[in-house]
């Protein structure tokens, strides 16, 4: 219930808002500014040169960062790594860590080379450069040459590009995700040329810590992410050029007024001030110091007043957009006498997109945020909360992306808790630039549950320093190439794709169907499209091989005879004749052709064998005859080219002299070796018989007479 009564809340109020966008409404509680910082009150005439022609340009802040919880909770702080991870067992002896005598990020390979600046006051620009990419280096992300003057012209301030800055107008610069850009791009030069806004950054740097003055957190910092942006007091007569030490010890009271990057230390190191040394690379080239480097005292009452790190590295993308009113970042603080306070900021979404991360300034040490997504139908969209062991610009990934429509109104509303701190909300404001105040944009309250409009118009012109961060939607759409396919060697196949409105196929088809007959298997990829989103699928086509079908050899028969096929190489078979069996047997009456189809695994390949029929001879053994016993007859057989009697003999014709009625059988071969065989019956008579020849005759001469015999 009280989750309910608190949305219903919000959106009573977010349609309040809408209405009254400039009124104080139910909310008469004092607010306050939080006190500028002393060094930017005094800053005034400082020495912008050295008696070298070296430019001094670190401009104090006009606030600074809270640090007090540190101070009252510094068991907290001494036994971590920054950023809340425990420190854990003692590193390898191999392995730097604070208790080491003496660190020098250049021994380690993790810092750039030392630049110039000339006369002009960009050092703010090179400790930045340096410190981010001294990080880079560290994180494996390789070796950069970041422009210094691309941020020396482009952050946007009152002040003229070689009057000095801060690391507040660096990541002002770097929070508007402009830069850090290749120094390739935008080359340094003392003279003061008009920005380029249209460079594309290296990457994007989305984070800044600002960490507190003391030995043993600036040293963990040193060991877990390099080089870090410091700060000091330049006089010509605090520095020994003999052992390139420095140390002034004039009242703390006094401004910085240079910045420069911190690299090491050496414990051992004996300057003006004492033993022990921060190890310090300049931006004054590397003919002045040690190759560019110097060391300053540990007593030195200036130096790492304001100490920074920029923890984090995002691949560009030129899709990623940001919404927000602050230009200019952090410049301010206010809020309700009270450590706790909300401000809420509404945007209007340009295009369809989802909110990845949401952003904000914090400036103070132990500060807790919680962050809502909002809108004005469902309530509250996504919340993400962090502890924030130090102040400096944070990022927060949302658990899930939150969808926003096309010019539909989204709010961002932050809970700060600053336990130590009474100005919990960072704004930006009309100081050292020219922020555009929005009106009816920005809202403050104590407890959520009534809210305070600032803004243009109203009696705090000031903007909210809250961020959205989205990319374009993601577009869901599918292809699908269809189901897998198997083919025989020899084949075509069509291919089908469904789901988009175009396709493109790795034949480079771009129909839905396409037809493909690949020689072994394969597989044919498919891009589908579907207004801006395109999805990929795959099929593959597999070739299995045809079967090797032998039918035998061709075969040779007689008319009459029947002979066998038998089939190899599939394994199943079937026959013209309608057999299904390997081995067949035929018997054709004339020369005939036989086809057989061999499958395996659905693929079929087909042979044929010739079974030649030779007619058979006409085989004639004579006719029958009758001989008397004891005589001898010859038996002669035709129609053939070669014969084989019953009696052994081979020849056409044989003499028999059966004693007893005899039937003899000849086989006659033709000249194709077929064969018929006729048989002929030999009939054996008894010698007993008689003739007559008639009686005898008389005739006329000239006449004819018949005679005849009988018997």
């Amino acid at each position: 219930m009280k989750e309910k009564t608190f949305t219903k809340l919000l959106l009573s109020m977010v349609v309040s808002l809408l209405i009254i966008s400039n009124t104080s409404f139910a909310q008469n509680i004092l607010i306050k500014s939080a006190p500028l910082n002393q060094d930017f009150v005094k800053y005034k005439n400082i020495t912008k040169l050295t008696k070298d022609g070296f430019g001094l340009g670190e401009i104090p802040a006009a606030e600074k960062p809270n640090f007090s919880y540190i101070v009252k909770n510094a068991a907290k702080y001494a036994p971590k790594v920054l950023g809340g991870i425990p420190l854990g067992p003692a590193p390898p002896a191999s392995e730097p860590s604070i208790s080491d005598a003496i660190y020098d990020l250049r021994a380690h390979n993790l810092v750039t080379v030392p630049k110039n600046q000339g006369s002009c006051g960009a050092c703010w620009t090179f400790a930045t450069m340096g410190s981010i990419e001294s990080y880079w280096k560290k994180n494996g992300y390789g070796t950069y040459d970041l422009s210094e003057n691309n941020l020396k012209n482009c952050h946007g301030f009152t002040s003229a590009p070689c009057d000095g800055g801060n690391y507040f107008k660096s990541m002002a610069y770097l929070s508007r995700l402009k830069g850090p850009i290749y120094d390739s791009l935008d080359v340094y030069s003392t003279s003061v040329h008009d920005c380029n806004p249209d460079l594309a950054p290296a990457a994007f740097v989305m984070e800044a810590r600002f960490i507190v003055n003391t030995p043993e957190i600036l040293k963990q910092a040193l060991l877990n992410y390099g080089g870090l942006y410091t700060n000091m007091r330049w006089e010509d007569s605090s520095y020994n050029s003999v052992d390139k030490t420095y140390f002034y010890g004039g009242v703390s009271s006094n401004s910085t007024n240079h910045a420069v990057l911190l690299v090491g230390w050496d414990d051992t190191k004996i300057t003006a001030g004492g033993v022990g040394a921060w190890i310090i690379k300049n931006s004054w080239g590397t003919s002045w110091g040690e190759s560019g480097y110097f060391y300053i005292s540990y007593n030195d009452t200036k130096v790492n007043t304001s100490v920074a790190y920029f923890p984090s590295k995002l691949d560009y993308n030129s899709d990623l957009k940001q919404y927000y009113y602050d230009n200019f970042g952090w410049v301010s603080s206010f809020g309700f006498t009270d450590s706790v306070a909300y401000g809420l900021t509404k945007f209007t979404a340009e295009s369809n997109e989802k909110i990845d991360k949401v952003g904000t300034w914090v400036n103070s040490a132990g500060a807790n945020i919680t962050i809502d997504v909002v809108d004005s139908t469902s309530g509250i969209l996504a919340t993400v909360s962090k502890f924030c062991d130090y102040p400096g610009y944070h990022v927060l990934d949302l658990t899930s992306s939150v969808n926003i429509t096309a010019g539909n109104n989204f709010y961002i509303r932050v809970k700060y808790s600053t336990p130590t701190y009474n100005y919990p909300i960072t704004t930006e404001l009309a100081s050292g630039c020219t922020p555009t105040i929005q009106t009816g944009k920005c809202w403050i309250s104590k407890t959520a549950a009534s809210w305070t409009a600032i803004g243009g118009g109203t009696a705090y012109a000031r903007n909210l320093c809250i961020r959205a961060y989205s990319t374009p939607q993601d577009i869901t759409c599918s292809v699908s190439a269809g189901t897998d396919k198997t083919i025989c060697n020899g084949s075509s196949v069509s291919l089908t794709a469904t789901g988009a409105t175009s396709y493109l196929w790795s034949t480079g088809a771009t129909a839905a169907t396409i037809s493909v007959n690949p020689a072994t298997t394969s597989t044919y990829y498919v891009t589908g499209t579907t207004g801006a989103c395109t999805a990929k699928d795959t099929v593959i086509v597999t070739v299995n091989p045809l079967p090797t079908i032998n039918a035998g050899i061709d075969k040779t028969i007689c008319n009459g005879s029947s002979t066998s096929l038998t089939a190899t190489g599939a394994t199943s078979y079937l026959w013209n004749t309608g057999a299904t069996t390997a081995t067949i047997s035929v018997d054709p009456a004339i020369t005939s052709t036989y086809y057989v189809t061999g499958t395996t695994s659905t693929c079929y390949a087909e042979d044929t064998v010739i079974v030649t029929v030779n007619s058979l001879p006409t085989a004639n053994a004579g006719s029958d005859v009758t001989i008397i016993s004891g005589d001898s007859t010859v038996l002669t057989a035709t129609g053939g080219t070669s014969y084989l009697w019953s009696t052994s003999k081979t020849t056409a014709s044989i003499t028999v002299k059966p004693i007893i009625n005899t039937v003899y059988y000849v086989s006659v071969y033709n000249a194709s070796a077929c064969m018929a065989i006729d048989s002929v019956k030999v009939s054996v008579t008894t010698a007993s018989c008689s003739v007559s020849a008639g009686t005898d005759k008389t005739i006329c001469k000239g006449s004819s007479v018949s005679l005849t015999a009988t018997g």
